[in-house]
Formats: structure tokens, C-alpha cells, sequence
């Protein structure tokens, strides 16, 4: 119970902070669509994903690159964070579900895996 509103606290302010990545983001996952083909993804929804090479982790945070860098540091990327989705099936392409979203999610977001609770 802790461990869950942790994550809801962390969500929360997570989604009100300017987030940088440190990471390209052409590594990352990929949302390539999702159930009855529609553009736009909201909590609740199944959305497939490319890019998960192994399923290291459980949870990942949606996120959109939709801002210029402004980022202090030339190997970061500011992002917009939407959300939150759970991995519900390993494969090429992933099956994840969206937990919570904050904005609607579309075709070519990205995610990064969010650390496992202890």
C-alpha cells in the first residue's frame, strides 16, 4: 500500500516538473498503436509497443518529446511526461496497458522503464 501511493505521490509531481532524459530518443520504445486502431490512447487502454528488448521492468513512464531542448546538459532531452503503463505481454511488439495519463497518448511516444519498488 506504501509502495503504491510512493508511486502516486511521484507521479503526481513528476507530471508538474520540467522532466530531462538522459537518453536519445531514438533508443527508446516506441508506441506503435494501439486497440481499434484509433490515434489517441487514454488510461485504461491497450497500446503496443516496439523497442523492449527484454522485460526488465514492469512499468514504464510515457512520455513526448514535443518541446526544444533546453536542457543544461547537451546528452539530455526535456520531455513532457504523460503518464503511466504497465507491460502486460512480452513480444514484437510489446502489449502494455495505460495505468494513468495526464494527456492523451499518441502513436510515437516514447517510454522509459521506471525503477522496480524494493
Amino acid at each position: 500500500m506504501q509502495t503504491r501511493l510512493l508511486l502516486g505521490w511521484l507521479f503526481s509531481l513528476l507530471l508538474t516538473l520540467p522532466v530531462t532524459v538522459a537518453a536519445e530518443p531514438d533508443t527508446l520504445p516506441k508506441v506503435i498503436g494501439g486497440e481499434a486502431q484509433r490515434q489517441l490512447h487514454a488510461a485504461g487502454d491497450i497500446i503496443y509497443v516496439q523497442g523492449i528488448a527484454e522485460p526488465l521492468h514492469a512499468r514504464f513512464w510515457l512520455i513526448r518529446n514535443d518541446a526544444p531542448i533546453q536542457a543544461q546538459h547537451a546528452d539530455a532531452l526535456e520531455v513532457t511526461a504523460l503518464g503511466m503503463a504497465r507491460l502486460v505481454a512480452h513480444g514484437k511488439p510489446a502489449t502494455l496497458i495505460i495505468e494513468k495519463a495526464r494527456q492523451e497518448v499518441r502513436t510515437g511516444d516514447r517510454l522509459i522503464p521506471m525503477p522496480e519498488a524494493q
